[in-house]
């Protein structure tokens, strides 16, 4: 009997070390079941990273490219902008030409019509008829 109660009580320690295995691969493949969730989580949020990562890196090209057209319309603009400051500076230099050519030919007149009344009167007749010519 002693080698049947040893027998017995090994089996009974078998037994409950088989439970406590099972136990443990139970938990253990909760737990691996747990992970392999998470890496499909970890994966589909890499993806989804990719993704807006991809999106992200348009759109800073898209703002870079905007941000180069902007610049070189401001440069065209700058530079329209010189040419205007120097158009308008040559039409003032031309309008001040202008004027100064209206002021001698208006003081030739004037000359010319003061002469003229210092002249005899049969001149001054003559002239009468063109001043009424050149004037209106």
């Amino acid at each position: 009997m002693n080698i049947r109660a040893k027998c017995e009580d090994t089996v009974e320690k078998l037994q409950a070390e088989c439970r406590k295995l099972e136990e443990n691969n139970k938990e253990l493949m909760k737990e691996c079941t747990l992970l392999k969730e998470r890496q499909c989580q970890c994966e589909k949020e890499k993806k989804e990273g990719e993704v807006v990562m991809r999106q992200l890196q348009r759109e800073v090209g898209d703002a870079l490219n905007k941000q180069s057209l902007s610049e070189a319309m401001l440069e065209i603009s700058s530079q329209r902008y010189v040419n205007l400051e120097d158009e308008t500076r040559d039409s003032k230099k031309k309008l001040d030409q202008l004027r100064r050519q209206l002021q001698e030919m208006q003081d030739q007149r004037t000359e010319t019509l003061r002469c003229a009344e210092e002249m005899p009167d049969h001149v001054q007749k003559d002239i009468s008829g063109i001043r009424e010519v050149l004037l209106p």
